[in-house]
C-alpha cells in the first residue's frame, strides 16, 4: 500500500486513479482467489451436470418407452409399495418419452427415479450422492455441513459479489487510459506479458455483462430478499411468486389424475413439468407447465371435489421482474435455449463463461508476479 501511495504522488489524477484501482483489483483477487477458483471450476461442470449423471448411470435415467405412461396415481402407488416409509412431495416428468420420472420425497427422504411405464423404482437416493449432487454441494456451500453451512453460503455469495465488483473495476481501469481500444486488442508480437495483459482486458470486456448476470443470479439463489429488491428496482415491476397450497376450506381431492386432467385443460398447449402432490387433506394439487412462447412456467392450482381450478398464474403474462426471477436459475447455468442444437451451443458458451473467473484469477496473479519480477 505504501509503495502504491509513493508511486501515485505527483502523477496526474487519471494515473493516480488507475494505480489505486489496480491495487484494489489485485488485492480483491488475492483474497477471493481460492473460492473463485472453486466456484469457476465447479460451475463449469454443473452446466452439463445432469448429462454427466445420465452418462455415468444410464440405467436409472433412461427407460424403454412403451406407449403411454401410467397415471400419476398409479406411479405413486407403485412407489409406496416398493418404498413404504416415504411420502411423495412432487413428481417430475422427463422431457422425452424415454426419460425416467423423478419423484422428490417429503421430510428430506431423498429422491426416487421411476420407470413411468411399469412403476418400477430404479433408484432411491440422496440427491447429493450423485456426481452432479456432490459438485452442486461444492459449488453452493463448499461441502460444509451442519451449523456452519449458512455462513459458508454467505461467504460464497460474498465471493460472487466481489466478482461483480471486479468486473466493474476492470471495465473502469480499461476506460481510464486514452488508448483504451488498443489495450483491449490482443498483441502477440511484443512478449508474453503484454499478450496476457491485453487478452485479460479483452476477455473481461467481452464477457462483462454475462459475468455479472451469472454472478448475480447465483447470489439470488441464497440472498433472496436483497437481490429480488434489485430485480424489482431495475425492472420497474414487482415479482409475483408462484402459488402455494394455501387454499383453506377445499374438499380433499379424490384422485390426482382427475385434478391433473383439469389442470391440463387450463393449459392445453403446455408440457407438464412437475406436479406438487397434496401433503394433507384439503391441500390442492399444483401443476407447472412449460409453453413454447415463454421460458416462465405456468402454474395451475386445482382442488376440491369435483376438482376445479382454484388459482392460475400464467407464465405468459407475468411482469418483467417475475419473468427474470422465475428463470434466474436457468440463466445461471445456461439452460434457457431448449434441448436442440442452439441449446447445446449456449450451454457450451456457458462452460467457457464459467471458466473465465479462474482464467482471470490465474492471469491476474501471473501479471502481478511478472510486474514484481526484475
Amino acid at each position: 500500500m505504501d509503495a502504491t501511495i509513493a508511486v501515485a504522488r505527483g502523477r496526474p489524477l487519471r494515473q493516480r486513479l488507475y494505480l489505486w484501482l489496480r491495487h484494489l483489483h489485485l488485492w480483491l483477487t488475492a483474497v477471493t482467489a481460492v473460492p473463485l477458483l472453486v466456484l469457476s471450476l465447479s460451475g463449469a461442470v454443473l452446466v452439463f451436470g445432469h448429462e454427466i449423471d445420465k452418462a455415468l448411470e444410464p440405467a436409472i435415467w433412461r427407460v424403454e418407452a412403451r406407449g403411454e405412461p401410467l397415471p400419476v396415481d398409479a406411479v405413486i402407488d407403485h412407489v409406496r409399495r416398493q418404498v413404504p416409509t416415504v411420502r411423495v412431495w412432487s413428481v417430475g416428468q422427463g422431457r422425452e418419452p424415454g426419460d425416467a420420472w423423478v419423484l422428490w420425497l417429503a421430510a428430506g427422504a431423498g429422491v426416487v427415479n421411476v420407470d413411468p411405464y411399469t412403476g418400477t423404482v430404479l433408484r432411491h437416493y440422496n440427491p447429493h450422492s450423485t456426481v452432479n449432487g456432490v459438485v452442486t454441494a461444492l459449488h453452493r456451500w463448499l461441502l460444509v455441513d451442519g451449523a456452519a453451512r449458512p455462513w459458508v453460503r454467505h461467504a460464497v455469495s460474498v465471493a460472487s459479489l466481489v466478482l461483480i465488483i471486479q468486473v466493474v473495476l476492470g471495465v473502469w481501469m480499461w476506460w481510464i487510459p486514452a488508448r483504451r481500444w488498443r489495450n483491449a486488442t490482443p498483441d502477440f508480437r511484443r512478449g508474453a506479458r503484454l499478450a496476457v495483459f491485453r487478452l485479460h482486458q479483452c476477455a473481461g470486456l467481452v464477457t462483462a455483462v454475462l459475468m455479472v448476470l451469472v454472478a448475480f443470479t447465483g447470489m439470488s439463489l441464497y440472498w433472496i430478499t436483497p437481490t429480488r429488491a434489485v430485480v424489482e428496482a431495475v425492472a420497474g415491476s414487482a415479482v409475483s411468486m408462484p402459488p402455494k397450497p394455501d387454499h383453506p376450506g377445499l374438499v380433499p381431492l379424490a384422485g390426482l389424475d382427475r385434478a391433473l386432467a383439469v389442470a391440463r385443460l387450463s393449459v392445453p398447449d403446455g408440457r407438464l413439468l412437475h406436479v406438487r402432490v397434496p401433503q394433507k387433506p384439503g391441500e390442492p394439487l399444483i401443476a407447472a407447465f412449460a409453453t413454447a412462447d415463454t421460458a416462465t412456467p405456468t402454474h395451475v392450482v386445482v382442488g376440491g371435489e369435483p376438482p376445479t381450478v382454484a388459482e392460475r398464474r400464467d407464465g405468459r403474462s407475468v411482469s418483467g421482474a417475475s419473468w427474470f426471477w422465475d428463470i434466474r436459475y436457468r440463466l445461471h447455468i445456461g439452460d434457457f435455449a431448449g434441448t436442440g442444437a442452439l441449446g447445446t451451443v449456449v450451454r457450451a458458451v456457458w462452460v467457457v463463461l464459467a471458466l473465465m473467473p479462474a482464467a482471470f484469477v490465474i492471469s491476474g496473479l501471473w501479471l502481478w508476479v511478472k510486474r514484481r519480477t526484475p
